[in-house]
This record gives structure tokens, C-alpha cells and sequence, in this order.
């Protein structure tokens, strides 16, 4: 019978997983539209995302499998990273004339 906090662990691992995959998600979608309309330097900035994403994704398990607590790092800052630079995107997109 697994323990309370093995289950945690579990559960947590989970949702990394359904966020990676979120991350993912996005990011190749974004690439798929950025090359359909040729604008490289939006495939440059969800490519970066996707390799953001993956870097994080891989950090967190790492954590959970050496039983690291997270703590206060540059991984708390990813979505306000992601987003700023969404912005910046929308941005340049919007601007482009």
C-alpha cells in the first residue's frame, strides 16, 4: 500500500506532466501558425518556449525523484517569463508595418 506521500509525489509528477504537455502543446502550435504566415522570429520564440518548458519539466522531476522540496528559483519565474514574451510577440506581430 503506497504511502501518503508517495502518492503525493505521484499526483504532483502527474501534473507536471499535464502542464509539460500544455507547454508543449502551445508551443508547437504557435510554430505551425508562425511558419504558415513566414514570420521566423515567432518560430524562434516557441521554439524557445519548448525548450523552456522541456528544461523545467525535466528539473522539477529530477527534484521530485531525489525528494528535493522546489524551492524559490528561476523556475518560479517560467510563466511570467512565457508571458512576457508572449506579449513581446503579440507586439511585434501587431506592429509589423
Amino acid at each position: 500500500m503506497p504511502t501518503i506521500k508517495e502518492l503525493s509525489i505521484f499526483n504532483t509528477k502527474l501534473a507536471n506532466q499535464r502542464t509539460y504537455m500544455a507547454y508543449a502543446r502551445t508551443s508547437l502550435i504557435i510554430a505551425a501558425i508562425a511558419g504558415t504566415f513566414k514570420n521566423m522570429y515567432v518560430v524562434a520564440i516557441a521554439i524557445f518556449f519548448m525548450v523552456v518548458s522541456t528544461y523545467q519539466y525535466y528539473m522539477i522531476d529530477k527534484n521530485l525523484n531525489e525528494n528535493i522540496l522546489p524551492g524559490s528559483n528561476f523556475m518560479d519565474m517560467m510563466p511570467l517569463l512565457f508571458l512576457l514574451l508572449s506579449c513581446i510577440t503579440l507586439y511585434l506581430q501587431w506592429y509589423k508595418n
